[in-house]
């Protein structure tokens, strides 16, 4: 990863990520969760709109794919930021 964005708990989450948004071409983010859960949307026609993340997953999201983040209760989590799929 080339860059790292905090661990936020639910109260300090950036409204960035809570609205609509979307990476730049050839940037990928992976969002870790730290404990807690949260949900996280998908703004474009998956068939799964909406996820539930738990403590211990880590999803990656690819470049150019709408986007956003549900908080619904406690939670901490962090972003790493690539510039290649951090899967291949």
């Amino acid at each position: 990863s080339y860059r790292t964005l905090g661990p936020w708990i639910e109260a300090e989450i950036p409204a960035g990520l809570k609205g609509q948004h979307q990476l730049r071409a050839g940037i990928w983010a992976v969002i870790k969760i730290l404990s807690g859960k949260i949900d996280f949307a998908w703004d474009d026609d998956r068939a799964e709109s909406a996820i539930t993340l738990e403590t211990g997953m880590e999803l990656t999201v690819p470049p150019l794919v709408l986007h956003h983040l549900v908080v619904t209760g406690p939670v901490k989590v962090a972003l790493s930021f690539y510039r290649a799929d951090p899967a291949a």
